[in-house]
């Protein structure tokens, strides 16, 4: 779990799509295990945030 969480909140250097969609996953996975805390529900959103601006850069 640990290492789980530690990818989660890495996820804040992703830099490409693949490195937030690992980190997604990994969320999905603990709130799948732990149920839909608060904290990981923020970082999903933060997570899906990421991925919208890296799509857009990728776009252009």
């Amino acid at each position: 779990m640990l290492k789980q969480l530690q990818r989660v909140y890495k996820a804040n250097e992703c830099l490409d799509l693949q490195d937030v969609q690992n980190a997604m996953k990994s969320v999905f996975d603990l709130i799948n295990e732990f149920g839909p805390k608060y904290k990981l529900l923020i970082r999903l959103a933060s997570l899906e945030r990421r991925k919208q601006k890296l799509i857009l850069i990728s776009t252009k």
